[in-house]
Order: C-alpha cells, then sequence, then structure tokens
C-alpha cells in the first residue's frame, strides 16, 4: 500500500481477492469486479505459501499471495483511464479556476465529461451542485450522454444546459424580484419584429430607415454589452441614429413588461440583475454551485462572462474548455479577451 493512497484506495487493495489462478500479471478482482493493470498501475503479482514475510513494496493478503506495486505509480480510477498527461492533470485540477485552450479534435469535451465524472465518482460531489454550461442544447445532451456511460443514472441530476436553458430555470422562480409573473413568455423573432413595428409606428418612425430587423440588431447588441435603455441613449447621446434606437428600445421593453414577455437576450441580462439585486438569492446559487464548467468559453460575451463570476464568486471552481482560434459567435457580441483575461 502506498503512502500517499486515500483511505479508500487503500480498502479498494486490501479486497483484492489473491488466490492463485485469479490474480495474473494482467489483472485481478478488486470489489469483484475485474480490473487490468494498465488501468490501476498494477506492475506484477506472484504468489507464495503461507507464512512469506512482505518485501518492500509487496502486499501479502492472507497468506495467499503477495502482490507487488511498482513504488513510482499511482493508484488511478477508472473514470481515468484513457487520459493523456494533460487531460489527466485538467481532470483531477478541481479546486480553483482552471482554464484549457486546445484546437479542435484534442479531446475538449473528453476532459468535461470525465471530469464531471472524476468530480462525483472520486470526489463525492452531489450531482446538483455541479453546473455545466454549453452553447447548444444539442451539445449538452450529448455531453449529459457521455456522462450517463461513465456513472449511470447520476449524470441525470446534473444541472446541465445552455446558458438560456440555465438562467430561464432560475427566472422561472424568481423574476417576481424585478416586477414580472412567474409565467412569462418569451417572445420569438416574429413576435419581436411585430411589436418593433408597432413601436416604430406609435413613435412616427421611418421604417424604411428604421427597419425593423435592424432596429433588433442594434437593440441586441446593446443588451450583450448589458445597456439597459437609458444607459444605451447616455452612451450614444452624439449619435442621432443610436439616440433614435435608444427610444425605440426603451418603448420595446415597456412594451414588453406590458405583456409579461421578455426577448432571448433579456434572459440572461435579468438573471444577472436578480442575481446583483438580491443576495439572497446569489447567496443560494453561489453556494448549490460548488463547480462550474463551461464549454466552447471563447464564445461567451459579456452579459454571460458576467454571469459565470457571479455564479463562481463564493468557491472559484470554475473549469473553461475553449480555443482561441476558433470562436464563431462574434456576431452576438462574443468576447475573445475572455479567454485571453482569464481570471475567477
Amino acid at each position: 500500500i502506498m503512502p500517499d493512497m486515500t483511505f479508500d484506495e487503500k480498502l479498494a487493495v486490501t479486497n483484492i481477492y489473491s488466490v492463485a489462478g485469479q490474480l495474473g500479471e494482467y489483472g485481478g478482482l478488486v470489489e469483484d469486479r475485474p480490473f487490468r493493470a494498465p488501468y490501476h498501475n498494477v506492475t506484477k503479482s506472484s504468489f507464495f505459501g503461507g507464512g512469506m514475510f512482505p518485501r518492500p513494496g509487496e502486499i501479502t493478503l492472507a497468506g495467499k499471495g503477495v502482490l507487488f506495486l511498482d513504488e513510482m505509480t499511482e493508484f488511478k480510477p477508472e473514470i481515468l483511464e484513457g487520459l493523456n498527461n494533460k487531460q489527466y492533470e485538467a481532470v483531477t485540477s478541481t479546486e480553483g479556476p482552471c482554464l484549457v485552450i486546445a484546437g479542435a479534435g484534442s479531446g475538449k469535451t473528453k476532459v468535461l465529461t470525465h471530469k464531471i465524472a472524476y468530480l462525483i465518482q472520486e470526489k463525492g460531489v452531489k450531482p446538483w451542485d455541479i453546473l455545466a454550461i454549453t452553447f447548444t442544447n444539442k451539445a449538452a445532451n450529448e455531453m449529459k450522454e457521455r456522462i450517463e456511460k461513465l456513472i449511470g443514472d447520476a449524470a441525470k441530476d446534473l444541472w446541465m444546459g445552455t446558458f438560456h436553458s440555465i438562467c430561464v430555470r432560475i427566472l422561472r422562480r424568481y423574476i417576481d424580484r424585478i416586477g414580472y409573473k412567474t409565467d412569462f413568455v418569451i417572445f420569438d423573432t416574429s413576435d419581436q419584429k411585430t411589436l418593433i413595428k408597432e413601436c416604430l409606428k406609435t413613435l412616427k418612425v421611418d421604417d424604411k430607415i428604421f427597419t425593423d430587423r435592424g432596429v433588433l440588431s442594434e437593440i441586441s447588441n446593446g443588451k450583450n454589452e448589458m445597456f439597459e435603455p437609458k444607459a444605451y441613449g447616455v452612451k450614444y447621446a452624439g449619435d442621432f441614429r443610436k439616440k433614435t434606437i435608444a427610444e425605440i428600445y426603451e418603448l420595446y421593453q415597456r412594451r414588453l413588461r406590458e405583456n409579461n414577455a421578455i426577448d432571448f437576450d433579456d434572459i440572461i441580462n435579468f438573471t444577472i440583475k436578480i442575481l446583483s439585486e438580491n443576495p439572497d438569492v446569489l447567496d443560494y446559487y453561489t453556494e448549490k454551485f460548488k463547480y462550474i464548467l463551461v464549454d466552447e468559453y471563447q464564445d461567451t460575451n459579456k452579459a454571460q462572462f458576467t454571469l459565470v463570476s457571479l455564479l463562481a464568486s463564493k468557491y472559484g471552481n470554475v473549469t473553461a474548455v475553449g480555443d482561441n482560434d476558433q470562436g464563431i459567435y462574434s456576431f452576438r457580441g462574443a468576447d475573445i479577451s475572455n479567454i485571453l483575461n482569464f481570471e475567477i
């Protein structure tokens, strides 16, 4: 038994059934489950009769055999099988901020899935205390399936999804803190265009100069930069077009509220507003999410970065995975500096 083994690792070793024919050079039984030497770093085994005294680096088991362990190796759980050195380092570095930058096809998603499995299976973290964020629902579903293959049904209790789906869960519980009802609706693009056209008509703005699509794009950019209507107007006070956009933006938000509705860009900003203005809500989620993992971190914008920073403000255990050469959401305000200046 190696000096640096944990109690569970020592227990696993002492549960080996070392009966001749069961324990060979490449494997044996640990807690009735077969294992192979490459997985657990068992290097050699031999069998002797009872009464033998162990030599350094050996374990005797009920006088039935001696298991040789290489003192230069360490016990590795099966969850770490198949990881290269850098992946292993990223997976087992669980405390504090961890940034993983790697190119396409290098196993970034594998790091995330195995790290989540490692936290649950080896570190004893409850799955509902882990928040895993992806950029698409497809990616979230695929990741959850891969984790289920590693640890089984425990994966179903993870908080895993896109930034927006995670925030909607929070809003359904706490949006009343900012004056909305919890049965709010989320306007799609068609609803938004209809509402913008009404605002243009009310304000008597020329819809040939200010098209519904163009106005929505400007408002969305403002929201991604976390500008509310008044702040947007102040920032662009000297720009006639932007000043007009600010007026439309203000009326648009008012009409949304009258309909107990929000749009796609409001989802994250309203969550940030609730967390920032309600210490009890912030305390609940910062205590809950002891570990946060973010995929495709290079695609985060200012609002998404702010959300992660808020949620990680208590424990700071954030793993961000990305590729600084692979950003694809710059049109949504993605800021590559979030990954280049990573710090929690």
